[in-house]
């Protein structure tokens, strides 16, 4: 038997939630699935909580606001010192020149020059001070004496005379490293006579900076230890309800909807924390009303259900009820005991039920070993009839598949016969005021569990109404019986037989009426519906041979329309408007036609 063939746009294709897809029958992961490990894995361990890391930022702001402080205090202070030698170098320098001034004029006065010796020696003695040297016009040291009596030529450090002719310079020396290097002429008459070098120590400016970093690290510690102290008990002030909430959340997804966060106050936190217990709130009153739901459709039709909670009290809709049933199931289940029986029915019913929500179907109650599915309530599906039936063929299919299994576990094989009807019903919740369940009732309600009924007789498997036959694609293989008496109607029913896969289909002829469409491409008369399924069937064969064809169809615009064109035909054969449905039918031949004409 053919199958039609899934159009994109509309599949009967396993719904999300499916067991095809790797979940249970109402939406949750299927045991063993990647999506249930993922659920029941545990949370992630917090490695470095928000205490921990507020704690750390706060002591790390803390050393970097007290370090750039103190780089800036000990910038300016070493500024301040490096002044206050600079001016005390010049003024030594100055003073040092003006008392040589004799000596270096009369050179030959010992006096002269045992004086100055001991003023410079005593100079020398300064903290500050490295060497004090007098020298004459020749460069010579003059003063401090030689202990030999002859004066030594003074070589000034690599680099610094051209600085150090005047004033005060900064000069390295192997021997002390960096120090002040003053430079003062002695002159007598506006004529140089000799001039001074006086070396200054900037060890008083190292030994400040050390103090200053042992206050400022003293200072410093103080100050982290403060901040830590401050920075972790604020840390628990905030992390502390932060932890509730996600504690809570916690427990909310692993399913526990009766938490509440205990959290008071009118700042962001409790504000935060109204918001989570509101949230709990409204998920725990869905999750009821779902449960309400789940144990007779799948959760994502549930969460339909619950948009439309006007509709629950009751609507007219068309759809397409099927009832299944397993044959001689009193005798079998006479001849097996309790356990193995439920057991049975169970991977029965498992397995039927994932074929009906696989085509978009809604369990609506099972009746000892007979299920009831609806489809095209409480969702809405134009091509409900076509589901169903496909559900009955691939039910038979899957317990084929099943009976294999049941035979290889010892136990007996299954039948079962399906009668399908098409309908107008009233869908809605009806029950007590303690129990309510979402069904459907109508005539055609009734006439699907009389055609199930009837399989026994007409030794059949499938079974469908007139109706159902009229709105389902000709690609199924059917057989028209002799009118049946079915109990509750006063006249006989048409009633069809789903061949199965390979068996010829007998269906009694329909005349046609000639011609369907008039020349101008109009109706002229009034057209048969097996004329308009026979325009329909043609231009949806041809569209299909068109799609093989192209590369990238629906880039190709006449194509795309001719899309369009096809399911408005649908849609017009559905509302029983036979001539349009052939004109829209004949536009998509057309269309075929002239691009295999243009390629």
């Amino acid at each position: 038997m053919w199958r039609p063939k899934l159009k994109p746009s509309d599949p009967l294709k396993p719904r999300p939630g499916s067991a095809a897809e790797g979940k249970a029958p109402h939406g949750d992961p299927a045991p063993g699935s990647p999506a249930r490990a993922a659920v029941n894995a545990a949370p992630p361990t917090v490695r470095f909580g928000l205490r921990a890391k507020f704690s750390l930022f706060m002591a790390g702001f803390t050393a970097v606001l007290v370090g750039l402080m103190a780089a800036l205090v000990m910038r300016h202070e070493s500024r301040l010192l490096e002044r206050e030698l600079r001016s005390r170098a010049q003024l030594v320098g100055h003073y040092l020149a003006e008392n040589s001034r004799d000596a270096l004029l009369i050179p030959d006065d010992l006096n002269l020059k045992l004086a100055l010796d001991s003023f410079v020696a005593s100079l020398s003695k300064e903290e500050d001070v490295l060497f004090a040297n007098v020298l004459n016009h020749q460069n010579e040291i003059v003063v401090p004496m030689s202990e030999e009596g002859a004066a030594k030529r003074y070589v000034e450090p690599p680099g610094v005379q051209a600085r150090a002719s005047a004033g005060v310079a900064e000069v390295e020396v192997a021997r002390w490293g960096r120090i002040y290097l003053v430079a003062a002429p002695v002159a007598e008459g506006g004529k140089t006579i000799g001039s001074v070098r006086v070396g200054f120590s900037r060890e008083k400016i190292r030994k400040a900076i050390r103090e200053s970093l042992a206050v400022l690290g003293a200072i410093l510690a103080v100050l982290l230890v403060f901040g830590l102290v401050a920075a972790t008990s604020l840390g628990r002030l905030l992390s502390t309800p932060i932890i509730r909430i996600s504690q809570t959340l916690e427990k909310v997804g692993r399913g526990d909807l009766n938490v509440r966060v205990s959290q008071k106050g009118r700042d962001e936190l409790g504000q935060l924390a109204l918001t989570v217990n509101t949230m709990i709130q409204g998920l725990q009153e869905k999750e009821l009303m779902r449960d309400a739901f789940g144990s007779y459709v799948a959760h994502e039709v549930a969460d339909e259900i619950l948009k439309k909670k006007n509709k629950l009290l009751g609507e007219n809709v068309e759809i397409t009820v099927l009832f299944s049933d397993i044959r001689n199931f009193t005798p079998l289940s006479e001849s097996m005991d309790a356990p193995r029986l439920v057991g049975l029915l169970n991977r029965y019913f498992t397995r039927m039920v994932e074929v009906i929500h696989a085509h978009g179907g809604i369990v609506d109650k099972f009746i000892g070993d007979a299920i009831m599915a609806i489809y095209g309530a409480p969702l809405p599906k134009p091509d409900h009839a076509e589901r169903a039936v496909q559900t009955a063929v691939d039910m038979i299919a899957a317990l084929k598949e099943l009976n294999a299994h049941l035979n290889g576990d010892g136990l007996p094989t299954l039948r079962i016969g399906v009668g399908i009807a098409t309908g107008p019903v009233v869908a809605g919740s009806i029950g007590s005021q303690d129990r309510m369940q979402y069904t459907v009732i109508g005539d055609d309600v009734i006439l699907a569990w009389r055609l199930q009924d009837l399989t026994k007789a007409l030794k059949a498997q499938i079974l469908i109404s007139s109706r159902t036959k009229a709105l389902i694609s000709a690609g199924f293989a059917t057989r028209l019986h002799p009118a049946q008496s079915v109990k509750g109607k006063k006249a006989a029913t048409d009633v069809y037989e789903i061949l199965p896969e390979g068996e010829g289909a007998a269906v009694t002829p329909t005349p046609e009426v000639e011609p369907v469409i008039s020349p101008d491409d109009s109706p002229s008369r009034t057209v048969s519906e097996s004329g308009a399924r026979s325009e329909y069937e043609k231009a949806k064969s041809r569209l299909a041979e068109w799609q093989k064809r192209l590369p990238n169809p629906m880039a190709d615009p006449t194509f795309a329309k001719s899309v369009a064109l096809l399911r408005e035909a649908k849609d017009l054969y559905l509302r029983k408007d036979y001539g349009a449905c052939v004109e829209a039918s004949r536009q998509v031949t057309q269309n075929f036609r002239a691009d295999s004409g243009a390629n």
